[in-house]
């Protein structure tokens, strides 16, 4: 049994990774860019928290 809780993911892609702390009872929330890796994710998890956004593009601004 994991001691997961939360867990925060930039850039998960399709959550191949991700899917395995999800499994072990973590919650995720995450962020892409691209609206079809996050379709494959939630696919994996779907009580997951999956938001599509631009990262970068905030970090650019004054």
């Amino acid at each position: 049994m994991s001691k997961c809780s939360t867990i925060l993911v930039i850039g998960f892609g399709t959550g191949t990774l991700t899917t395995k702390l999800y499994e072990e009872g973590c919650r995720i929330w995450g962020q892409d860019f691209s609206g079809r890796m996050i379709e494959l994710a939630k696919a994996k998890m779907p009580e997951a928290k999956i938001y599509q956004e631009i990262f970068q593009r905030d970090l650019w601004r004054n």
